[in-house]
């Protein structure tokens, strides 16, 4: 059990008696990628102890799956790719943030930023999660990679906490999240290093404004901060956003209509601000048809 104690240490504390929250944010993790000193039997035993029906089987199903997963990021880090750990719901969050960090510990070394871990800022947790993911990289020398996001499952969180009794973990107003979002990216930016990323994914005009101005004060302009927008959603923002030389990506959903119309229809709901500004964008291109319009009258 000692071992298992300081193994949640970082190096220069192997002396003290206590492990920091920082310490257990960055290093406990009880599915190890990598090699570890704690024996992976006593790691299997508190697995299956937990009492969640974890069994022998599953683990197997796990130990296949974390080879697989090594084996895929150390290929994307040989050809020099970028991959993305999405965020999902809150209930299985914690697993896929775990694998996620571990991966960015290994890989985001160096002049690399392999891999971007999405932190879905409507939730009350990110606040905190963000200012502890700057924190560890400073300590444990791996670059920062982050999308910063809404999230678009309030639906189901919100009823789920109902059912069950416990507390929402959305933030309880749209306001909080903004809150929450514009704290956390100008956190991030205010630490982002020379070889770290952040991708800005956001449909909201304010938060775009926001991050383009601190660019300017702290002196970034280069493609460590991205933007990102879905195709039809925003465009105007996109579209300046080019113009201003940011690089700025669409991204463009793929697949059967059964299945592309909810995750649409759940990336609405993650800001009601979209359909604001989508109507200030058809007011922008009903003015733009007509000015064009107006120079082949004109000539």
């Amino acid at each position: 059990m000692q071992t298992l104690f300081d193994s949640l240490k970082f190096e220069q504390n192997l002396h003290k008696d206590e492990v920091t929250r920082l310490e257990v944010y960055a290093n406990g993790h009880l599915f190890k990628l990598f090699d570890s000193p704690v024996d992976k039997t006593l790691l299997k035993r508190i697995a299956i102890g937990t009492g969640v029906g974890v069994s022998e089987a599953d683990l197997e199903v796990c130990d296949t799956f974390k080879d697989r997963l090594v084996r895929m990021t150390t290929l994307a880090n040989e050809r020099n790719c970028l991959l993305y750990v999405d965020a999902e719901q809150s209930y299985i969050q914690d697993a896929i943030a775990s694998w996620g960090q571990q991966l960015t510990h290994q890989f985001n070394r160096g002049e690399k930023h392999i891999i971007l871990n999405g932190y879905q800022c409507y939730l009350k947790r990110t606040t905190e999660a963000i200012k502890m993911e700057v924190a560890a990289s400073k300590v444990l020398g791996y670059n920062i990679g982050i999308k910063l996001i809404r999230g678009a499952y309030m639906n189901e969180e919100r009823k789920l906490a109902q059912e069950h009794g416990y507390e929402s973990p959305i933030w309880d107003t749209l306001e909080h999240t903004h809150r929450c979002y514009n704290d956390s990216m100008l956190h991030i930016l205010d630490n982002l290093t020379e070889d770290s990323m952040l991708l800005i994914a956001s449909h909201n005009m304010d938060s775009v404004q926001l991050a383009k101005n601190k660019m300017l004060e702290v002196g970034i302009a280069d493609s460590r901060v991205r933007f990102a927008q879905l195709k039809a959603f925003s465009d105007h923002i996109t579209s300046q956003l080019a113009l201003e030389n940011f690089q700025v990506y669409k991204y463009l959903p793929y697949g059967p209509m059964e299945e592309v119309m909810p995750y649409l229809i759940r990336r609405g709901q993650e800001s009601k601000q979209v359909v604001r500004e989508q109507t200030f964008q058809n007011v922008f291109l009903k003015n733009e048809i007509k000015r064009r319009m107006n120079l082949f009258s004109k000539a």
